[in-house]
């Protein structure tokens, strides 16, 4: 699959991916921030936390350092909260 210069960005600032076959959810999520409008530095950030690139993190740590990307765009209509008590 060929992707935007965006993903391509966002992808080769983040370090090595544990698992190859990790390698494609990865990117496609990273077109995913940028349909949603994500700056490329909020996208870094939101993978970079990810599981699949940071198993090391915890859930609750990685959450934490995501919450505020998503709130923004939870609070100006972009996204929906997908979790009850994420952001409590």
């Amino acid at each position: 699959m060929t992707y935007s210069d965006y993903v391509e960005r966002v992808f080769a600032r983040l370090p090595t991916i544990p698992e190859q076959e990790d390698i494609e959810g990865v990117k496609k999520y990273i077109a995913q921030c940028e349909a949603w409008g994500f700056t490329e530095e909020e996208a870094r950030i939101v993978n970079y936390y990810s599981e699949e690139v940071s198993p090391q993190f915890s859930e609750e740590y990685a959450l934490a350092k995501m919450r505020p990307i998503y709130q923004k765009y939870i609070d100006n209509g972009t996204l929906k909260p997908s979790r009850p008590n994420f952001y409590q």
